[in-house]
């Protein structure tokens, strides 16, 4: 398996060029965990003081990883 790491830091042909010969995971975590970041502040503005759900807290986590994930897949696709 090959594996791309740190593609944050790659324009998006330099990451088109790895997917076309074979790559198929490529790390984005800075990214991730800036918009997991984001989305934990959002959350804590938002949510009574007395909350106990993490739920509502995780569900924050998981669309924001998958908006960031879909644009750069669209990014590096238009490339």
């Amino acid at each position: 398996m090959l594996v791309v790491h740190g593609a944050v830091s790659l324009s998006r042909l330099d990451v088109k060029e790895p997917v076309a010969v074979g790559a198929t995971k490529i790390n984005f975590g800075p990214e991730l965990r800036i918009v997991v970041h984001e989305a934990t502040v959002a959350w804590y503005r938002t949510a009574a003081l007395d909350a106990r759900d993490h739920r509502l807290l995780t569900k924050g986590w998981k669309s924001a990883t998958k908006g960031q994930v879909l644009k750069r897949l669209c990014e590096i696709r238009a490339a």
